[in-house]
């Protein structure tokens, strides 16, 4: 599996690393790029305990780096460290036992003989309701033992620290070897020599399962998400998934492209605010929780619930004593802590969901994020009547069997834009169990009536546009967002994603004199066959796509309805863009080259700023610069901070940009090297990745070696996709292996241009691992 992790700076002040594989999310000055490049051979390295005392050495350093105030314990050949953490009953276990509060971590780390027997899931972060727990195990063949590390850590941990503490775990003992239970099979070892690059992200996709409950069946390219305006007033409402796999991103490019373009974020609870989080668990202090002895849950249950749950437990291999004591509501919080451990679900987090995505972003970008709601809001759900929670527990008691279906269903339903769809799978549980409709009136009606009136009190006093990102399911009905907006003089509309860029494609050339059939997107078959027969002067072969587009005409001339059309359409679009790719013309990186030189000009001579001081700023479609601010994390001087933001604001209007309205960073400095304008935000950079991957693939050609070996090298990466300043950063030890490193890279250049509106340049850290296995017959 690879990592690829960034490294991202503000005018070279401090650095926050995060997970690629996470958000695919890039928005900094500086990139740091790690892709894991793996070939495995057979070997059987010794272990030596001074790698141990290393690795525990290193653990130290880094813990006291994040976590300063930790208590940490160390022994010869173990370690613990705590830090915010309580003693709390364990709903897996109802045992007490020591717990991370929010912000907090407990870590042990202890040396034992033989290979890991226990039952724990290896090698993953798994949910345990209020915190998440990563256990690794690696073993060493040569000692006959393993290092078994546990970390409970809280939602907001940095992902760097948990990629660092990973890799020095899996440091300490890095041969890869047959296990323990191999090793006393008996059967005998055979080498092979494998050369195998894993480079491709994990695999997978909601639109395999079943249809779509309102029957639309194509990819039309809707998003799940409207536009709503009224007056000067702009609105993004997107419904979210609270849950993703780690694949689910980069998202659609349309819903990117309207967040970059706002400036407020409002969800539902802004769970990454630690006050919000407190807040939260306290709203749940004086209601029961648990029933008091001998009173138990399963006597409190109606007969057919109590039957569920029987079936829920033989096919779980729960037992009643785990749940017995907590009263539905409670039991419900409990269950669904458990659902992370349950088959495919163990890849669903929310780490990857899109609340949480967006959030990050938002503090990435110092954008102002608001709560529609406040966050005691799950004191509703425990104060809901008896029956009513056992209807809710019900229900969820029967959807956890078949869990991983239903959740690629909503994934079906949200890709397709299909808002009566999702109604439809709400609708249908309360067909299967009525009471759920009291449940869905305090879920959905009453929750949407307090989220627009919260809307509604920020809209004059928030700059916008502003971005709304809520569950799905508060969008559709008559009480859903949109209606609720409609009802306000909103025009509300459901938004497209982004469709492929053509740009310098000259289409106005091209005879107009064929008239597409009359039908549905008239104007757009035509643009398309326009654009597809210009293709052809960059020589992209245009036969396929004319089959194509010949096909969809006779779909219209027999009366194929807009759905189907906008789909073929779309079809076609989407893979022509993807073979015009290498010829678009940039239009944003040339618009901030002449920023650059702008600001080169006006800021020369400023001994104050020769440092530089990072800014936020907003161009007009007019190009008056507006919204401009230092940003929170800028270390520079406050009379540098000042003189830098005066100076910008004195320069509007910048030259108007080539796309209308954009909002940018600048780097502020009368040192030409260190002056930069680029989009602040998002920016994607899933291709150059993956080029960057396959160039490097194909020119590495490492010695063969019989031990695992590990090289990094730096280099870097400029707009144009030249390389510069190739160096080794970590050696390997074999001077032969580490040159095919350095050719690998160097014989791979120029890779590919970065993305439009990317900064002057990035760095990547590049990891090759040269591991070793043993293959078994």
């Amino acid at each position: 599996m690879r990592a690829l992790v960034l490294n991202r700076r503000d005018g070279g002040r401090g650095s926050i690393v995060r997970s690629i594989e996470e958000v695919f999310l890039i928005s900094r000055f500086k990139i740091i790029v790690v892709a894991l490049l793996i070939l495995f051979f057979t070997a059987n390295p010794p272990t030596q305990a001074s790698e141990l005392k290393k690795g525990l050495d290193q653990l130290t350093e880094l813990f006291k780096e994040y976590y300063p105030r930790a208590r940490i314990e160390r022994g010869a050949d173990s370690l613990e460290v705590s830090y915010k953490c309580k003693k709390s009953i364990s709903v897996y276990t109802q045992k007490e036992e020591l717990m991370p509060e929010p912000g907090g971590l407990h870590c042990r780390i202890s040396l034992h003989p033989g290979g890991y027997e226990g039952e724990e899931r290896l090698n993953a972060e798994v949910n345990q309701f209020y915190y998440e727990k990563l256990t690794l195990a690696p073993y060493s063949k040569s000692a006959d033992k393993h290092l078994l590390a546990r970390l409970d850590f809280s939602a907001n941990t940095p992902t760097d620290f948990k990629n660092r503490y990973k890799s020095i775990i899996q440091g300490i003992f890095p041969e890869v070897e047959e296990t323990a239970a191999e090793k006393s099979s008996g059967k005998p070892n055979q080498s092979e020599t494998e050369a195998e690059l894993t480079t491709g992200i994990e695999g997978g996709d909601a639109s395999d399962s079943k249809k779509v409950y309102s029957g639309r069946k194509f990819d039309t390219g809707d998003l799940f998400m409207w536009k709503a305006t009224r007056g000067d007033d702009v609105v993004y409402l997107l419904g979210t998934i609270h849950v993703a796999k780690k694949d689910f991103h980069p998202m659609p490019q349309g819903i990117l492209k309207a967040f970059k373009e706002s400036n407020h974020l409002l969800v539902e609870v802004d769970v990454t605010d630690p006050d919000s989080i407190k807040k939260m668990k306290e709203a749940e202090k004086g209601i029961e929780e648990k029933y008091k002895p001998p009173e138990r849950l399963r006597d409190k249950l109606k007969p057919d619930t109590k039957k569920v749950f029987d079936e829920y437990l033989a096919w779980s291999g729960e037992t009643w004593e785990m749940y017995d004591s907590f009263r539905p509501w409670k039991c419900i919080e409990a269950l669904g802590g458990a659902i992370p451990r349950r088959g495919d679900i163990t890849k669903f987090s929310g780490r990857f969901g899109i609340d949480l995505f967006l959030l990050k972003e938002a503090k990435e970008n110092e954008i102002p994020v608001t709560g529609l709601e406040s966050p005691d809001r799950g004191k509703l759900f425990a104060l809901l009547p008896d029956d009513v929670s056992e209807a809710r527990l019900k229900s969820l008691l029967l959807d956890l069997k078949n869990l991983a279906g239903d959740i690629q269903e909503v994934f079906l339903v949200w890709r397709a834009g299909d808002l009566k769809g999702m109604e439809e799978l709400d609708r249908r549980k309360e067909r299967e169990i009525p009471l759920l409709k009291k449940f869905h009136k305090v879920l959905l009606d009453d929750r949407n009536l307090i989220m627009v009136d919260k809307l509604m009190e920020v809209l004059p006093k928030q700059e916008g546009p502003h971005f709304v990102a809520v569950g799905s399911a508060h969008m559709y009905g008559p009480t859903g967002l949109p209606a609720q907006l409609e009802k306000r003089g909103f025009k509300v509309v459901q938004m497209e994603d982004s469709l492929p860029s053509f740009a310098g494609l000259d289409t106005a050339t091209i005879n107009d004199d064929f008239k597409p059939s009359p039908g549905p997107l008239l104007e757009r078959r035509l643009q398309l066959y326009k654009t597809i027969q210009a293709s052809k002067s960059k020589g992209i072969g245009i036969a396929g796509y004319m089959n194509s587009f010949n096909w969809l005409e006779t779909r219209v001339k027999a009366g194929a309805g807009r759905d189907e059309v906008k789909a073929g359409v779309r079809k076609i679009e989407i893979a022509l863009g993807e073979q015009y790719q290498p010829f678009i013309q940039y239009t944003i990186t040339p618009y901030c080259l002449k920023l650059e030189k702008l600001l080169t000009e006006k800021l020369k001579g400023r001994s104050e700023l020769k440092e530089g001081v990072t800014l936020h700023c907003t161009v007009g479609d007019d190009g008056k610069i507006s919204k401009v601010f230092v940003s929170k994390k800028d270390k520079s001087k406050p009379e540098a901070k000042k003189l830098a933001r005066d100076m910008v604001l004195a320069m509007s209007p910048f030259p108007a940009p080539p796309e209308g309205r954009l909002k940018l960073r600048l780097e502020a400095s009368s040192d030409p090297d260190k002056v930069e304008a680029y989009v602040d935000g998002f920016v994607d950079y899933k291709r150059i990745m993956e080029d960057l991957q396959n160039r490097i693939k194909q020119h590495w050609h490492p010695p063969r070696l019989n031990n695992t070996k590990h090289a990094i090298v730096m280099f870097r990466l400029f707009r144009d996709g030249h390389i510069e300043k190739l160096r080794l950063v970590r050696s390997t030890g074999v001077r032969e292996h580490d040159e095919s490193c350095l050719q690998a890279v160097s014989g791979s250049s120029p890779l590919a241009r970065l993305p439009d509106g990317s900064p002057r340049c990035v760095d990547i850290l590049f990891t090759f691992s040269y591991n070793v296995h043993r293959s078994r017959y």
